[in-house]
C-alpha cells in the first residue's frame, strides 16, 4: 500500500510540474507573440504618418520646381526680352510691372513651398520620435515572464500533488486573454472609424494641444479607439490645407 501511494504521489507530482512548466512556456509564447504584433502594429502606424508626410513633401517639390521654371522664364523675358520700340509707353510699363508682379508671386509661392515641405518632414520626425515610438519591452517585463521551478515549490503540497481534472475554477490568465481579445477587436473596429474620427476632431477646430493631450491619455489607458484616429489627425492638422483638402476629396480612397 505504501509502495502504490508512493508511486501514485511520485506521479501526480510530475504531472502537475509537467502542467506548470507548460503553463509557463505557453505564458512566454503568448506575451512574445503579443509583443511580435504590437510592434508590427505600431509599425503600421509608423507608415501612416510617412505617407501623409510624403503627400505634402512631394507636392510641395512640384510646386517648388514649376515655380522655379517659371521664374527662369521671367527673368529672361527681363533680360533676353525683346519689345517692339514703337509700343506706346503705357504699354511697355503694364508689361514691366505685370512681369515683376508674376515674379514676386512666384517667388512667394517657391519660399512657401518650401517652407510646407520642411514644416511637414519636421513635423513628421516629432510624431515619429514622440508619439508613435515602436513598444520595445522593457527589462522589468522581460523579467516578469521568468520562471523558476522554486515558484512551483513555493506553491503548496496541495497544488503539487493536485488530482487531475479537480480545478474546475475560471482562471485569471483566461479572463485577462479574453480582454487582450476585446482590446484586439476594438482596435479592428478603431480603422473601420478612422475617417469619421478624423473628420470629427478635425472639424471641432481642436488645438494641437489638445489633440496631443487626447493621445497620450488614450495611449496610456490603451484605448486605441482614439489612438489611431489622432495619429492620423496631428500630421494633417500641421501638414497644410493642401493634404487635409486631398485627404477629403478622396485621396486616401
Amino acid at each position: 500500500m505504501l509502495t502504490a501511494a508512493a508511486l501514485a504521489g511520485s506521479a501526480v507530482f510530475g504531472y502537475n510540474r509537467e502542467n506548470f512548466q507548460f503553463d509557463k512556456k505557453q505564458t512566454l509564447e503568448r506575451e512574445g507573440l503579443r509583443w511580435g504584433m504590437q510592434l508590427k502594429r505600431f509599425q503600421l502606424f509608423r507608415d501612416d504618418v510617412r505617407d501623409l508626410v510624403n503627400l505634402t513633401v512631394d507636392r510641395m517639390d512640384v510646386y517648388h520646381l514649376i515655380g522655379a521654371l517659371f521664374m527662369k522664364f521671367c527673368i529672361i523675358v527681363f533680360c533676353k526680352g525683346r519689345i517692339q520700340a514703337s509700343a506706346p509707353p503705357f504699354v511697355l510699363h503694364l508689361f514691366q510691372l505685370s512681369n515683376a508682379c508674376a515674379f514676386l508671386y512666384l517667388l512667394l509661392a517657391v519660399w512657401l513651398s518650401m517652407h510646407a515641405s520642411i514644416a511637414s518632414h519636421s513635423f513628421g520626425v516629432k510624431m515619429l520620435t514622440r508619439f508613435v515610438r515602436l513598444p520595445i519591452p522593457t527589462q522589468n517585463q522581460i523579467l516578469a515572464l521568468k520562471a523558476k521551478l522554486v515558484d512551483f515549490e513555493q506553491q503548496g503540497v496541495a497544488n503539487m500533488l493536485r488530482l487531475p481534472f479537480q480545478d474546475h475554477k475560471v482562471r485569471a490568465e483566461s479572463v485577462e486573454s479574453l480582454g487582450c481579445n476585446l482590446c484586439d477587436f476594438r482596435s479592428i473596429a478603431a480603422v473601420w472609424r478612422l475617417y469619421s474620427g478624423l473628420l470629427r476632431i478635425v472639424d471641432a477646430a481642436l488645438s494641437e494641444d489638445d489633440i496631443c493631450q487626447m493621445f497620450s491619455r488614450s495611449l496610456f489607458e490603451s484605448s486605441f479607439l482614439v489612438s489611431i484616429d489622432l495619429l492620423v489627425i496631428l500630421p494633417v492638422r500641421r501638414l497644410g490645407a493642401d493634404a487635409w483638402e486631398s485627404f477629403r476629396g478622396g485621396a486616401f480612397r
